[in-house]
């Protein structure tokens, strides 16, 4: 994916190389964080490290929920859940 993404930026003219960060949720199919310099790809490997970095997950839901709060406890793509998400 980043070659293409490099490939595309340097068709487009673009100064900088894209250099992967950090895929946000590893266990499953999640965005990927990409820096337009190393530097700042080191930085913000450093943060994710140091635990620094704060996730917000927003669920849209097509029809009504039975409870206006509680915790999702489903597994994501056949894995069993790592913990609750209230909502």
């Amino acid at each position: 994916m980043t070659s293409i993404l490099n490939q595309d930026a340097l068709e487009r003219g673009l100064k900088y190389s894209l250099y992967p960060c950090h895929r946000l949720d590893r266990d499953t199919s999640g965005l990927i964080i990409y820096a337009k310099s190393k530097s700042i790809e080191n930085k913000m490997a450093d943060a994710f490290r140091n635990r620094l970095v704060h996730k917000k997950y927003i669920a849209f839901v097509h029809g009504k929920l039975a409870h206006p709060e509680g915790q999702i406890s489903y597994a994501i793509e056949g894995k069993a859940p790592l913990q609750n998400i209230g909502y």
